[in-house]
């Protein structure tokens, strides 16, 4: 009895780890990581692939299964809604554990400077509300500044967000079976067309 017990709690442990991204931003630079539970895995910049990755590489792959499946305009605006409904399950479920923002707004011009800030205090304070909405955020930490002896604004950024293992799950399978319908329903259509050009 103890082995199944085991077996379960593993499984619910692996469902509720979080995965997500990471990214920062800041003057000429910018960075983009996948994360698992603590984890960081550099995405952007990529690192060099070697010469076995690159021989190893299949290119053209995404874009045969793409036209087996046969989809109009019609079926792949199907896929569209589909993925819009399981983008609207996700609200209040994304977490942003981290919300970094400094900007400083800077210019040799001190009215364009004083612009700066008011235009950038004005977009934070509109996008907060809706973040908080959408998002459940954990961690923010945001200031806005103006320096009136700098020749130009600088910025810098770090966001984290995650999304539990299990919660992913439940959004594939539900996309997957909707759109597992249409193939089988675009299939038979394809036949029924078939037969019918067949038969005249």
């Amino acid at each position: 009895m103890l082995a199944p017990a085991i077996i379960i709690a593993v499984f619910i442990l692996l469902l509720s780890i979080p995965v997500g991204v990471r990214t920062e931003y800041g003057d000429e630079r910018f960075s983009l990581c996948a994360r698992v539970f603590v984890k960081d895995i550099p995405v952007f910049p990529a690192k060099p692939k070697t010469k076995a990755e690159k021989k190893t590489g299949k290119s053209g792959e995404p874009n045969k299964l793409i036209s087996k499946l046969g989809f109009g305009l019609e079926e792949w605006l199907e896929v569209l809604k589909i993925a819009l409904r399981v983008l609207g399950k996700l609200k209040r479920k994304l977490r942003v554990d981290k919300l970094y923002v400094r900007f400083t707004a800077g210019d040799p011009d001190p009215c364009t400077t004083a612009s700066k800030y008011n235009a950038i205090n004005a977009l934070i304070n509109s996008l907060l509300p809706f973040l908080q909405r959408v998002f459940i955020v954990r961690k923010k930490d945001i200031s806005i500044a103006a320096d009136y002896s700098l020749e130009k604004s600088s910025i810098d950024m770090e966001a984290v967000l995650t999304l539990r293992v299990g919660r992913i799950l439940i959004c594939l399978i539900s996309a997957g079976y909707a759109v597992l319908k249409l193939i089988i329903r675009n299939r038979m259509a394809q036949r029924r067309e078939r037969k019918d050009s067949s038969g005249k």
